[in-house]
């Protein structure tokens, strides 16, 4: 994954609903080789990347992988290692902007209230 940014890769979230998201993210930091610190953790697979976040109502994580195969992969190693918890649940959601071949999004058009001549 060399060289290569979020914006270039495939790009999957999950949330996974739990009482305690943060022993729920210490967990997968533990059990795949991540690191875990506070309230945010990060995975490294071949070909993909994984951060993941505790909030209030569980824990959000956001898969960047170079092919839709490394995602499939890093999906499912997360999801056997969830499952041993009885974390169920929850589905990944990939991006549809991010699949090879999408259109790229479009840049924001903002309408500020200014007229022409406000140099500000």
């Amino acid at each position: 994954m060399e060289g290569t940014t979020p914006t270039d890769q495939i790009h999957a979230q999950a949330h996974v609903p739990s009482a305690d998201p943060f022993a729920l993210g210490e967990y997968l930091a533990q059990t795949l080789g991540g690191g875990w610190q506070a309230s945010a953790g990060s995975l490294h697979f071949d070909g993909a990347t994984v951060d993941f976040h505790a909030w209030p109502d569980g824990l959000r994580l956001d898969a960047y992988a170079a092919s839709e195969a490394d995602l499939a992969a890093t999906e499912r190693a997360i999801d056997e290692a969830l499952r041993r918890l009885h974390a169920i649940g929850f589905a990944w959601r990939t991006r549809p902007s991010t699949l090879p071949g999408a259109a790229p999004l479009e840049p924001p058009v903002y309408n500020f209230p200014f007229d022409d001549d406000h140099d500000d």
